[in-house]
């Protein structure tokens, strides 16, 4: 019997990104439109982006669960029930096709919010059942069954934290004002972390019966984790398209165009990412002083702690990625 890797109709790739890590570019180098195997979505995914807003909206991102009112928390589960129906209703439509699937989806925006408030909060904090069915094991923080987890193929990109999280926190400025980022510290402990893609990707390590793990590549197993520095190699964006069960040779950082390099000129240089914005060569110390300056003293201490929190986290990831 073939392996599931190997069957087009049951390879669904899932890219599990964090905020900030470049997995538009990703997109745009593996070339999905012109994949002859891939049914696209028209947003690349993101179909947990409905509950997340709602967090936004009812001002309970980062919040204790047990501080919900009742309304919220209904409300919360049935938006997180219409987003993991329009995912299985997406990957359902490409297998009728004959195609499958390559979404993305931040990981955090999946996490079951009682297992994020006992992460946040306290082991005892939450005093909540589950939001969504109890099949899951106990390692599994996300709102999905261990089944379903299994259905996809996970690909983990991951960036230095003192690259991403300030660029989300200057995001959040633009969008929001300064004395708002400066009120909202719950939502950015809900996202300025790496638990949540280390946790998972140590759910599927240990997880993923052999067969499942497998890719005919040697020394390659799923899960997959990508360095958003390292997407700037051809060759290795190369590779990981072959593992992804895509061609090889629609992907290539030549493939952007001229407009879109001037769009994303703080990402992009004349091939690839600009040398300041990768972790080779990064002077914490030096990056540290640089955020008192820009965001001021009380969100430049912030970011400090938030960022020296993640890194432990984001190089056991980095210490697993995909190499050349």
């Amino acid at each position: 019997m073939s392996s599931e890797s190997s069957t087009p109709k049951t390879h669904h790739n899932m890219l599990l990104t964090h905020l900030r890590t470049s997995s538009h570019l990703l997109n745009r180098l593996l070339s999905l439109p012109s994949q002859p195997y891939i049914h696209q979505q028209p947003s690349d995914g993101y179909f947990f982006l409905e509950p997340t807003s709602l967090r936004f909206r009812r001002h309970i991102a980062g919040k204790n669960v047990s501080t919900w009112t009742d309304e919220q928390k209904r409300n919360m589960k049935e938006a997180f029930q219409r987003s993991y129906e329009s995912l299985e209703n997406w990957m359902r439509e490409a297998e009728s096709v004959g195609k499958k699937v390559f979404v993305k989806d931040h990981v955090l925006w999946m996490v079951e919010p009682v297992s994020e408030t006992r992460f946040l909060h306290g082991i005892d904090s939450e005093g909540e059942e589950p939001f969504t069915d109890r099949k899951r094991s106990e390692r599994n923080e996300t709102c999905f069954p261990d089944t379903v987890l299994k259905k996809w193929k996970p690909t983990f990109l991951i960036r230095h934290p003192a690259l991403a999280f300030p660029s989300s926190l200057r995001t959040s400025i633009e969008n929001e004002g300064l004395d708002v980022a400066l009120k909202v510290e719950g939502v950015h402990a809900w996202e300025m972390k790496y638990h949540w893609s280390r946790v998972l990707y140590d759910w599927y390590a240990t997880s993923l019966a052999p067969t499942e793990k497998s890719i005919r590549i040697e020394g390659v197993e799923w899960p997959i984790v990508l360095d958003a520095d390292d997407i700037q190699n051809p060759s290795l964006v190369k590779k990981y398209a072959t593992i992804a069960g895509l061609d090889p040779e629609r992907s290539s950082l030549s493939k952007i165009s001229k407009m879109e390099k001037k769009m994303k000129s703080t990402i992009l240089g004349s091939s690839g990412i600009v040398p300041e914005k990768t972790a080779e060569g990064l002077d914490l110390e030096r990056e540290r002083e640089k955020w008192k300056v820009e965001f001021g003293g009380e969100l430049g201490k912030k970011i400090r702690q938030w960022v020296d929190r993640a890194v432990e986290d984001y190089e056991y990831l980095k210490e697993r990625r995909l190499r050349v």
